[in-house]
């Protein structure tokens, strides 16, 4: 099936080798907050900027067309989106020109590259958003977020690095909390399957990526 792909590239020495139904547009991160759980409403929230280095795992339904503000911010703010294949047209419709998307690979039996290939583009100084399709089991929910936490400490992010997470369910208010990197595991299991989450993890590189090169047609490899 073929896809359609928007926007820039970066050159091929800067960007690892994408997969097929790959869209030249990305993902997101955040710092600062505090350290309790309040309720914010969609208009009272001062959406957080995505900043060169960070990333951002944002849920979103397949079956919803038209995502939140904050996975719209997510989408269209980033430069580089690693996404779930159900969310393709979401990604789609509101992938900016000049940002890079590619869905997340599929395992099938082997070990999952999607952490590692979100973690390098990070710390090679993109803003990346890991847009999870919000449908998937809640041991699903767990065991992706322990691994990708796992990894960054592993690549040597501190365990007390600021995280913030954002939880909303059946269009009630948000919920933000604010935790460290290790503690991460505890604030997510304690939400449920109705809690639409999006996290935001501090800074994992520095400065900024290297200049993007346009490209002159807009396509997608299928």
């Amino acid at each position: 099936m073929s896809e359609t792909l928007i926007g820039y590239r970066a050159p091929p020495s800067t960007l690892p080798p994408a997969s097929e139904h790959c869209i030249p547009r990305i993902f997101l991160v955040h710092e600062a907050g505090t350290k309790h759980r309040e309720p914010i409403t969609t208009e009272s929230l001062v959406l957080p900027s995505i900043k060169p280095g960070q990333l951002w795992v944002v849920e979103h339904s397949s079956t919803d067309v038209h995502p939140s503000p904050l996975a719209h911010r997510a989408i269209t703010a980033a430069n580089v989106v690693i996404y779930d294949r159900g969310l393709f047209p979401i990604v789609a419709a509101n992938l900016r020109l000049g940002s890079y998307a590619e869905p997340a690979s599929s395992p099938n039996g082997v070990p999952d590259g999607t952490p590692d290939r979100c973690i390098q583009f990070a710390r090679d100084g993109w803003s990346v958003v890991r847009l999870v399709d919000h449908g998937q089991p809640l041991d699903a929910r767990r065991k992706r977020i322990g691994r990708l936490v796992d990894r960054l400490i592993g690549t040597g992010c501190s365990p007390s690095q600021t995280v913030i997470l954002f939880a909303n369910a059946n269009g009630s208010a948000l919920q933000q909390t604010e935790t460290e990197l290790d503690r991460l595991g505890i604030v997510v299991e304690a939400t449920t399957s109705e809690d639409c989450l999006a996290i935001a993890f501090a800074a994992v590189g520095a400065g900024a990526a290297r200049h993007l090169q346009a490209i002159s047609s807009n396509g997608l490899a299928g």
